[in-house]
């Protein structure tokens, strides 16, 4: 056999989306990439089975909440302030925050686990009252042929499929503690997915398939099996998201509406006067043309069918589907 090194890109190994500094992998195998990526594809069509969500994560009411507009700051075509924040803050860019929603007394709230960044502001916690209303649209998401823009947001294709690969690994997923095990299936109990017969039987038919392609003694080839481990595993707990989860597009009333904005770090600098770069900018003119738009631009909130389901049948004068909205998919 023939061992070369070989790059690997993210259209192959696709899991790799979510990771913005490691997009692709070095890989010694006796395969060109052509035939690497036909492999994945035929031990993934070998493996695939209907991976379900615990019954115990179904009545947790859990959701996924999304920044894909993330406007103002990281979108920004001021070049003044894209310099300032990539000094101040971290690049936030596809993150997600864990929300759990509260249903009383025919009113519901969102509530985060860590905070969401929207455009200066951030936000722990949003409200039925501080709601418009809400679009739902089924998995897996469809892009708009050309995808819309304004003064505060702009995205390229490729930026969006890799924030999508972040709300499967890392979002819905614990996918990190995953990509611990190396070159091994084994059964862990993430508190998402249903330890059941099928997931059992899959593991075990994965640990004696992966071992066709190792080589004993040489272990440069863990690094190969470990790669078609984690590019087959996501897809199969890709398909099963997309089968049974949903995303909701919340778009917000008007911003004097909203009680539970903050501002965030940058803003909190910019107010105090302490970043004389802006002098030369009416700032204050371009917040409130901010403010009076930040309504535009929706939440993305991913959630079970069941829950989604639940939140059009006892909330639906919140839910219009057919409303022209601002929104990258179809």
């Amino acid at each position: 056999m023939t061992i070369k090194e070989y790059t690997v890109t993210e259209e192959i190994l696709t899991y790799k989306r979510a990771y913005d500094t490691i997009n692709s992998e070095e890989i010694k195998m006796p395969y060109t990439v052509d035939e690497f990526s036909n492999l994945i594809d035929k031990i993934y069509n070998d493996l695939k089975f209907d991976l379900k969500i615990d019954n115990a994560y179904l009545k947790e009411n859990v959701c996924i909440i999304c920044d894909f507009y993330i406007p103002f700051y990281t979108n920004s075509k001021n070049e003044i302030l894209k310099e300032i924040h990539s000094k101040l803050i971290l690049e936030l860019r596809g993150r997600n925050a864990e929300g759990f929603i509260h249903e009383d007394n025919e009113k519901f709230s969102i509530e985060l686990n860590d905070f969401l960044r929207f455009g200066p502001y951030t936000t722990h916690k949003i409200e039925m009252n501080e709601i418009d209303y809400i679009q739902f649209k089924n998995l897996p998401l469809k892009f708009k042929t050309q995808l819309p823009e304004s003064s505060y947001t702009s995205i390229t294709d490729e930026d969006l499929k890799n924030d999508l690969a972040k709300v499967y690994i890392g979002g819905i997923t614990d996918f990190g503690r995953f990509m611990l095990l190396g070159i091994e299936m084994k059964e862990l109990n993430t508190g998402i997915w249903e330890l059941n017969e099928d997931y059992r039987n899959y593991i075990n038919k994965f640990n004696k398939i992966i071992t066709n392609y190792a080589v004993k003694g040489d272990e440069e080839y863990g690094t190969l099996e470990s790669e078609i481990l984690k590019e087959v595993h996501y897809r199969i707990m890709q398909d099963s998201i997309n089968k049974q989860f949903q995303c909701l597009e919340i778009y917000l009333k008007p911003f004097k509406k909203i009680r539970n904005f903050a501002d965030d770090e940058l803003l909190s600098y910019l107010k105090e006067g302490k970043v004389k770069e802006l002098e030369e900018l009416d700032f204050n003119a371009y917040l409130k043309k901010f403010e009076d738009n930040v309504h535009l631009y929706p939440i993305s909130a991913f959630m079970t069918k069941e829950l989604a389901n639940a939140l059009m049948k006892n909330f639906p004068k919140k839910c219009k589907n057919k409303k022209d909205s601002f929104s990258y998919f179809k």
